[in-house]
């Protein structure tokens, strides 16, 4: 049976953090796996979460500051490696990814996948209030992503991935180069550099819910607040793209 770790990196997530946590171990339980272990890196969240975290006999990585999305999630990789997992699944803390589709991911990997993807912009994808400035954000970034690794991505941005122990052993022996959510796309870029189109990438339809602090649904109106804080992201991500095919001297203005 494959060992299996669920890498959940947290940040100020005391609302949403124990609804995630009941549903993974209530998957454990009806799996009824011990092959299935999870591990919390708490990025320096100064809410409730922590002492929530105590209340689970869980693994747990702590950072004393908060050092951003991208280190928190190769800790989890070093650790994935150090305890010789076979597979890894990565989710945010935020609620907006349901544990219950981690079975779906964990098929696709038992049947080849060496990456898969929970894709909010499948075709199939259940899509609830998405607000116009997201929508827009993916399609941009997933353009220009596909573009340049020949890949047919619908969510480049997702969090929510199953991968392979070949594949983590690659990412976590390379330079990281985005601290932070952009981390995403430099390592669709890595693999595309290292792999090219000899992995196997699997997608799998999630809804994409979009929820504020309280449960409410955001509207999806658009909102010239939302729009700068999405153009901050754009250029982000292109920086990120630039800095990457940099390093690895590829060559971006010649595939677009």
């Amino acid at each position: 049976m494959k060992k299996i770790l669920i890498l959940i990196p947290a940040y100020n997530c005391e609302i949403s953090i124990k609804s995630i946590l009941d549903k993974i171990l209530s998957l454990k339980n009806k799996l009824g796996s011990n092959s299935i272990e999870v591990l919390i890196v708490n990025d320096g969240s100064n809410d409730n979460t922590k002492s929530i975290l105590k209340q689970y006999k869980i693994n747990i990585i702590e950072n004393k500051i908060n050092l951003g999305l991208g280190i928190s999630l190769y800790k989890g990789y070093s650790y994935f490696l150090e305890k010789n997992y076979d597979y890894l699944i990565t989710l945010d803390s935020d609620g907006q990814h349901d544990p219950h589709y981690i079975q779906d991911i964990i098929t696709e990997l038992d049947n080849g996948a060496d990456i898969v993807f929970a894709s909010r912009y499948a075709k199939n994808s259940k899509k609830i209030n998405v607000p116009i400035d997201r929508q827009l954000l993916n399609i941009m970034t997933k353009n220009i992503i596909n573009q340049l690794t020949g890949y047919n991505i619908s969510d480049p941005l997702t969090g929510y991935k199953g991968y392979k122990k070949a594949i983590v052993t690659k990412l976590s022996n390379e330079k990281l180069l985005a601290k932070k959510y952009c981390s995403c796309i430099e390592e669709i870029l890595k693999l595309s550099h290292f792999y090219e189109k000899k992995i196997i990438i699997k997608e799998i339809a999630h809804p994409a819910i979009y929820k504020i602090k309280n449960n409410t649904i955001i509207n999806s109106k658009y909102r010239r607040k939302n729009s700068r804080e999405r153009l901050n992201r754009l250029v982000d991500i292109a920086d990120i793209i630039l800095q990457t095919s940099h390093f690895y001297n590829i060559d971006t203005l010649e595939q677009l």
